[in-house]
Formats: structure tokens, C-alpha cells, sequence
């Protein structure tokens, strides 16, 4: 079955290369990048699902998640949420957590 949609490595966001915490991280699958494509997760079988199940964007000790201003307070994702809740995925592009599960095995969209 061919992709109806483009896997993003890490590597590929970074476009200088010179993100430490994208080294190494070629086949990473970023979820947020995928879910803005709504559409391409209906058509995923099963192998595909493990796929991404097995090779999403996992970020490496160094990474510092982006930090955002909100309410006079710096907020950010946390690294503790992914070990307390091992459902969870970020994503690098949005910036954003996922329910892995809810994404791939939803029957409805939210």
C-alpha cells in the first residue's frame, strides 16, 4: 500500500541539521504532522498503525520543549507526562501532546 501522506523525521523539521536532539532520529514519525492530515489515519492498516506505534518522534534527554508565555506564567510540555502517562506522544511541529491511541484506533473524529 502506498503513503497518502509524508512521514516528517526530526532530521527533516530540523533544516540546518544542528539540533542535538534530532541526531540519530531519522525514521522518527511525528504524530502532530499527521494528524493535521485527518484523512490519512482512516486509511491506515494495521502494519502501518505498529509502524507508528514503534518509530513516533520520541525527544532525546537534551530536548528542550519550547516554552510558551500563557496567563504570566512560562509553560511548557513536561518529559515527567510522557513517563507518567506512556499513552502520550509529543509532537515537535505542533508542539503538542498526543493520545497515540486515540489518533490511530479513534472511530469517530473529535
Amino acid at each position: 500500500m502506498q503513503w497518502q501522506f509524508t512521514f516528517i523525521a526530526a532530521s527533516q523539521t530540523d533544516k540546518d541539521g544542528d539540533d542535538p536532539a534530532c541526531h540519530g532520529l531519522v525514521h522518527d514519525v511525528d504524530v502532530g504532522a499527521l494528524f493535521r492530515q485527518k484523512t490519512a489515519f482512516k486509511s491506515l492498516n494495521q502494519a502501518e498503525k505498529l509502524n507508528i506505534i514503534n518509530n513516533h518522534f520520541r525527544p532525546g534527554e537534551d530536548y528542550a520543549f519550547p516554552k510558551v508565555f500563557m496567563n504570566g506564567c512560562n509553560r511548557s510540555f513536561q518529559r515527567s507526562w510522557q513517563q507518567r502517562y506512556p499513552w502520550l506522544v509529543y509532537s515537535k511541529e505542533c508542539d503538542s501532546g498526543f493520545c497515540l491511541p486515540c489518533v490511530l484506533f479513534a472511530i469517530r473524529e473529535a
